[in-house]
């Protein structure tokens, strides 16, 4: 069993009394016999891929022939940690049909086949594939070298080292290193419905992507990262990577606001969903070799829909994905172009600068669009604030005149009621449960203080006072405030 990412399998063997020639014959027939796809022979080198399986990852086999000597190396493409062996076993599988065909097959049938198969014969310098992202993956011979930016990987480490740590600074402040409470979310940037949109702190949509609620949040959202860097960051060079990174990530942030009503939204998750997006809607596209193409798009696609269905449990941002994922298809639909014609910087720039243009408008339209319902809510709470100041001046009196108790009895009742009146307005507006369920907490608070100064009313206009019936109320109030206190 292999460790790694896209882990790989490699294995040499010497097949005597056979031409180069004969050799490729006989080895695109074992790689018929197993099934696999073919997608590039030339005189010395044949890549193909496995059997596409929506149930199993997929690998790419590469076979290089020097004489009588193949070198084949079985390499994953699905993005697991562990291989099982399967890339072994791949190796064995080929060698053994190969064997058995060779003893099956006449040299003459095998000189036969290479007149037929010679005219489709790619030339070596003209290798289709000279662009595929895993020669890049290659060069990372250790962990470390995933982290230090190179030619064709060059945005993803330093957007990797940029989480980290942002996250090391988080725990050096006292988050804490598992889940991070809100107050540290808020205090670093998370993304906050009643901060970011009522409030005005649009730059939360931004600072967001950058904040992750624990190291399992991170290493989750890295290794993400990690995957789809290797593989799309070649294609789109570092410019277009890094702007559809921040694009894709701040319209999965505006995304979160409409479902997200109180909770703090955090992550790189929506920014990673809009590059996923991006390869989805190249993969739909002749952007990238057929066969390659085909096992690609099976290792993405369940990627995206089993995190999507993950999302489901509930805490977790899953309208960010689905933004950063919508976003992204469109803004690699519309790059086609550029990325055809990759060498031409003017459709690269314009390129960039359109979906700039139409995702910030885009973001702009929705939050001008969007009912600024909090700071309406604040707005009122404030009132019935000072309000409730003004009804509970009655306990600030300093006398026994009772003119002047029934004086300030009647103006708090008067100002309670003010307060009902005040919270019916607040019920109606489009404020989420949370808050509705607070406010009929206080309407409940402020109908206990009235029923505690008609107590005291009559009491006055009695001369005598119900102590035990005003103790009862005013413990069921203050048992009220406890409650209002810990929401």
């Amino acid at each position: 069993m292999a460790f790694g990412l896209n882990s790989k399998y490699k294995q040499s063997k010497t097949i005597e009394g056979l031409t180069q020639e004969q050799l490729i014959v006989l080895c695109v027939d074992a790689i018929n016999a197993l099934n696999w796809n073919t997608s590039y022979i030339s005189s010395n080198k044949i890549i193909a891929y496995t059997a596409n399986n929506v149930f199993a990852t997929n690998q790419e086999i590469t076979i290089n022939i020097n004489q009588s000597t193949l070198d084949v190396t079985s390499k994953s493409i699905g993005g697991e940690l562990f291989d099982w062996s399967i890339n072994k076993k791949n190796i064995a599988r080929f060698f053994n049909k190969l064997d058995y065909l060779k003893e099956k097959t006449e040299v003459e049938q095998l000189n036969l086949k290479f007149v037929e198969l010679q005219l489709s014969l790619e030339q070596p310098e003209n290798e289709q594939l000279s662009k595929e992202p895993e020669t890049f993956k290659e060069k990372l011979v250790n962990m470390f070298s995933l982290f230090v930016p190179k030619e064709g990987y060059y945005i993803t480490p330093i957007l990797l080292n940029l989480n980290i740590l942002i996250f090391i600074l988080m725990l050096l402040s006292g988050a804490g290193f598992i889940i991070p409470n809100n107050e540290v979310l808020l205090s670093w940037g998370g993304n906050f419905k009643p901060l970011t949109l009522d409030g005005g702190q649009w730059w939360r949509l931004f600072t967001c992507i950058f904040i992750h609620a624990g190291v399992l949040h991170l290493v989750m959202n890295m290794y993400a990262l990690l995957y789809i860097g290797l593989l799309l960051e070649p294609y789109l060079g570092k410019l277009r990577f890094s702007v559809f990174y921040i694009l894709t990530g701040l319209l999965a942030s505006t995304t979160s606001l409409y479902w997200h009503e109180l909770s703090v939204c955090v992550g790189a998750s929506g920014a990673i969903f809009g590059l996923y997006g991006i390869f989805l809607a190249m993969l739909f596209t002749n952007l990238i070799e057929k066969n390659a193409r085909k096992a690609f798009l099976t290792s993405i696609s369940i990627f995206v829909i089993y995190n999507l269905l993950n999302g489901m449990k509930g805490n977790i941002d899953n309208a960010a994905h689905l933004g950063g994922l919508l976003t992204g298809m469109l803004i690699g639909f519309g790059s086609y172009f550029s990325l055809k014609w990759d060498n031409n910087l003017r459709i690269k720039l314009i390129t960039v600068s359109l979906s700039s243009v139409v995702v910030l408008l885009a973001i702009f339209t929705a939050l001008m669009q969007t009912p600024k319902v909090f700071a309406e809510y604040d707005k009122k709470m404030n009132e019935f604030a000072q309000l409730e100041i003004q009804a509970l001046e009655l306990y600030k009196l300093k006398t026994e005149n009772k003119q002047k108790i029934s004086t300030q009895l009647n103006n708090g009742l008067a100002t309670w009621n003010q307060c009902i009146v005040l919270l019916d307005s607040v019920d109606k507006l489009n404020i989420p449960i949370e808050l509705k369920v607070r406010v009929n907490k206080l309407r409940e608070y402020v109908n206990l203080r009235i029923e505690a100064y008609h107590i005291i009313n009559e009491g006055l206009l009695n001369d005598s006072l119900d102590e035990k019936l005003l103790n009862e109320k005013n413990n069921k109030i203050d048992s009220l405030i406890r409650v209002l206190q810990n929401q």
